[in-house]
């Protein structure tokens, strides 16, 4: 029901045809991440079950035009049949998906829609998939299941703005399984993002299956759960068909301790049992552990870095500085920057490259750098290449809101808007440093996760304001359309069966103090702007029909208030509820 409401919304507030940057007020397209470049075509097309899909004879092609029809049908309920040219005329009033060797940009499309038909050409396989999601999206801004689709005529020549658009997915902390990862990348890809950087090694477990180190799993830090080699496989191909990159990541020198309950000589020392040496055998052991990830992920980088290297406690450590003093270095930062070297050359020597967080520039390494902006243009005047990402607006596992009822996090709230106004690469930096901001990068950590469910809640759609600011030019990107094109994606999640955070549109119920010993002043607001809050005092669900909230209400215990945001007459949010009564006013403490 909720999915019919929100594709019917959906009608209402997005048009396919209409061109982006014409008018600020114009209506854009029910796309997300927008296009580079919108142009408005001439007529429209009819897409029905009957409408010809024709592909040349490329196995990667036909990959890309079944993944299109799948989202088609489990989205409206029917799919074109795919039909293969053979080097004949295609079909009139067809749709063709064509890969051309062109000039173009990686990951780059061209999708033209008139009254004649529909062609997406791209030059790579990533450009193409990512034209077919485009297009798919064109045909599911409504809910309704039908047998005919009809779509305005349109233009689109599109490229991604930052070549690294990425998710970090935790999975040392908490375990989830292969389906609930599976789906993730999913998500992912609808979203146009490309990296899933895969934590499988931290203080709390170490959840890969190494052959050469069976001790590794053998004594999990959290439970025995872990992942072997043939469903790390299984993983790294289903991404790759979606491109989408997966990068290893394991947590060293720093947040070792699963490493060294299976492997006490590892071990800095007994104080510093989650603190790596820097002795020859470690060395050997880690060069063991690449070698054996490299055969499993065939992507270019391995994250191997600790973003909060305690430094002082390698001070305290007899046998770091017994280490030290062999290689006659005078500081621990002098050790890790050699610590850091060794590995980068072990990853080297494998085909990898090696990655880590900002402690790694110190060594000459590219980074993802944890402390937005500044850190990452501190790294760049170094000369590194730099992914951005943020501690306090791009790891995900803050609070979306304030409001009692969302999910455990850090206290601090990153909401929604936080993490559309983020700017990886301003344009008023110089050529050769945006140059180097090759991406932004944003986190799900698992510190306070209780299940997979709450792990889809916190991602998205924060995820889907990460890949636009990755992927569309920042000259185009608005708030406003921003919160408008978020209706049909929610729309097409409910249909996809992904979950969500509503946190943008959800209202908080707020009490201001007693107005008399059996009343009480109640405000009722949200993140967003769009629509109206309507509420009840009686109990039952709010309506269309419902008073609208205009200011601060007072409440005459005993009451029970919902209240839910609507658009156009149609609810945006998951009603909220508060009770107040008696002994809440005695104690001048209301929660829901």
């Amino acid at each position: 029901m909720r999915a019919q409401i929100l594709g019917t919304l959906a009608a209402l507030l997005c048009s396919a045809g209409m061109a982006h940057g014409a008018s600020d007020r114009a209506p854009v397209p029910a796309l997300m991440p927008l296009p580079a470049q919108i142009s408005p075509g001439s007529g429209a097309f009819t897409v029905e079950a009957g409408t010809a899909l024709v592909i040349a004879d490329d196995a990667s092609v036909r990959q890309v035009a079944h993944y299109f029809g799948d989202l088609l049908f489990r989205t409206r309920g029917f799919r074109p049949a795919i039909v293969q040219a053979d080097g004949a005329a295609p079909p009139k009033k067809a749709i063709q998906f064509t890969l051309q060797n062109t000039a173009a940009t990686a990951e780059s499309y061209r999708l033209d829609i008139s009254s004649q038909g529909i062609v997406l050409i791209a030059g790579d396989r990533a450009g193409l998939f990512y034209g077919a999601i485009t297009l798919w999206q064109l045909l599911s801004a409504d809910a309704a299941p039908t047998q005919s689709i009809r779509v305005a005529g349109v233009s689109i020549a599109d490229q991604p703005r930052l070549r690294w658009r990425g998710l970090t997915l935790d999975s040392a902390r908490q375990f989830q399984s292969i389906e609930f990862i599976k789906r993730f990348i999913d998500t992912m890809a609808l979203h146009k993002l490309n990296v899933l950087q895969w934590h499988l090694a931290d203080d709390q477990a170490w959840r890969l299956e190494l052959r050469r180190f069976p001790q590794l799993t053998a004594v999990n830090g959290i439970g025995t759960k872990f992942y072997t080699q043939l469903q790390v496989a299984d993983i790294v191909a289903y991404a790759a068909e979606r491109n989408v990159t997966v990068v290893p990541s394991f947590g060293m020198p720093g947040h070792a301790s699963a490493m060294i309950t299976a492997y006490p000589q590892l071990a800095a020392g007994a104080e510093t049992r989650d603190l790596l040496n820097a002795d020859e055998g470690t060395f050997v052991f880690i060069g063991d552990v690449i070698n054996e990830a490299a055969q499993l992920f065939p992507g270019a980088c391995i994250n191997l870095g600790s973003a909060d290297f305690p430094f002082e406690r390698w001070r305290s450590a007899p046998k770091i500085q017994a280490r030290m003093r062999e290689l006659g270095y005078t500081s621990e930062r002098q050790l890790h920057d050699y610590f850091v070297k060794r590995i980068v050359a072990l990853g080297a020597g494998r085909g990898r490259r090696i990655i880590g967080w900002d402690q790694l520039a110190d060594a000459g390494l590219p980074v993802l750098s944890s402390r937005g902006l500044d850190g990452a243009l501190a790294a760049v005047a170094a000369g590194h290449d730099v992914v951005v990402s943020s501690l306090n607006l791009l790891d995900f596992n803050h609070k979306q809101s304030s409001d009692i009822g969302e999910p455990p996090g850090n206290d601090a709230v990153v909401r929604l808007e936080d993490v559309y106004a983020f700017d990886p690469a301003p344009a008023a930096l110089p050529a050769e440093d945006l140059q180097r901001l090759i991406g932004v990068h944003a986190n799900v950590w698992t510190d306070f996760v209780r299940s997979e469910v709450e792990m889809d809640v916190i991602a998205f759609p924060r995820g889907a304001a990460l890949a636009e600011i990755g992927w569309s030019p920042a000259s185009q990107q608005r708030w406003a359309s921003f919160v408008n094109r978020l209706v049909p994606q929610m729309r097409r999640y409910d249909k996809l069966g992904i979950r969500y955070s509503d946190a943008l549109f959800r209202v908080a119920i707020i009490p201001r103090g007693g107005a008399s010993s059996s009343r009480i002043g109640i405000e009722l607001s949200r993140q967003a702007s769009s629509g109206e809050i309507r509420y009840t005092l009686n109990g039952t669900e709010p309506t269309a029909r419902s008073p609208v909230y205009m200011d601060l209400l007072e409440v005459k215990a005993p009451a029970t208030i919902k209240a839910a945001t609507f658009l156009d007459a149609i609810p945006l949010s998951s009603t909220v509820t508060l009770q107040v009564d008696d002994a809440a006013l005695a104690a001048s403490t209301i929660s829901n």
